[in-house]
């Protein structure tokens, strides 16, 4: 195909790789899309989209433990990176159940993106599973300044007050 013979030239070029690696992706051949996503990071080490993909395939093969360390390093690797911090806090979130590591992970989002809705309702969310009411309706209202026609916003302050009259049900 011309993809091939176009690596086959320019084995270094990277758009020809990633466009491989999507079309295996879509394929279904996800080892193999992998594989060539992790090429494109020995040429580029920063280079975000393929590390999004990468970890987008490997969460549908991977062993949990395995995907868990791999977003891990992605997220040292793009900090600032938020699709991937909420790829590592969903996992925390649903798998370990681990809320101080979420909080963590909720504060570094803050800590690059201070003004993004999602990463203030996990914050409100966050806080309220820990049991720390006072600082999760603070964030929520935060939230309802900023942003008081979101759903979202008033969905989460719902849940964040049945957490804190029913403080048996932690995540709901």
């Amino acid at each position: 195909s011309l993809l091939v013979k176009g690596l086959e030239k320019h084995p270094d070029y990277i758009s020809f790789h990633m466009r491989k690696g999507i079309a295996l992706e879509a394929l279904g051949r996800l080892d193999e899309a992998i594989a060539v996503f992790e090429t494109v990071l020995q040429i580029n080490p920063d280079h975000e989209s393929a590390s999004q993909r990468r970890l987008k395939c490997g969460m549908k093969i991977w062993p949990e433990d395995e995907f868990f360390e791999q977003i891990t390093i992605a997220t040292e690797a793009f900090p600032n990176n938020i699709n991937h911090q909420f790829a590592r806090l969903n996992y925390v979130l649903s798998v370990k159940k681990n809320f101080d590591l979420a909080l963590e992970i909720v504060e570094l989002c803050l800590k690059y993106h201070p003004n993004h809705e999602r990463s203030l309702l996990y914050l409100a969310l966050v806080h309220s599973w820990r049991g720390n009411h006072d600082d999760a309706r603070k964030a929520i209202r935060k939230c309802l300044t900023r942003w008081p026609a979101s759903n979202d916003v008033h969905i989460t302050a719902s849940q964040i007050e049945k957490n804190a009259e029913n403080p048996t049900k932690q995540i709901g």
